[in-house]
């Protein structure tokens, strides 16, 4: 059937398909990590924002200064709703695309993988 150098070489690609899948999946970690980051940071300055508008509406104590501050405010919140749904649209997106990437790898895993072998934790 198989020659020993047939055997060998099956075994280093192998390795190697182990090794580039391994790369991919931390790549794709390192970008959901980056993104998930900026979707916090970006909805709790949504949030704050929206939430510091409040005492610049009719009705309340700083209304007189409307003109001055609230309605830049406004436009602060208008600015970030955009950046905010961007972050968390992308942090979403490679979400799922490791978990697929972690599914796919684990489903057509080459042999003695960690797929395979099950020496791996389950991070899904």
């Amino acid at each position: 059937m198989f020659d020993a150098y047939t055997r060998k070489q099956v075994r280093e690609d192998a390795i190697e398909e182990s090794r580039m899948n391994e790369e991919a999946e931390a790549r794709a970690a390192a970008k959901l990590k980056k993104f998930y980051i900026a979707a916090v940071v970006s909805g709790v300055l949504l949030i704050l924002t929206i939430v510091t508008i409040v005492p610049f509406l009719a009705g309340h104590s700083l209304h007189s200064r409307w003109e001055d501050i609230g309605r830049y405010l406004v436009m602060l919140a208008m600015g970030l709703l955009p950046v905010f749904m961007f972050s968390a649209a992308l942090s979403f997106g490679l979400w799922r695309y490791s978990r697929g990437l972690r599914a796919i790898h684990r489903k057509y895993a080459p042999p003695l993988n960690k797929h395979r072998t099950g020496t791996h934790s389950k991070q899904d």
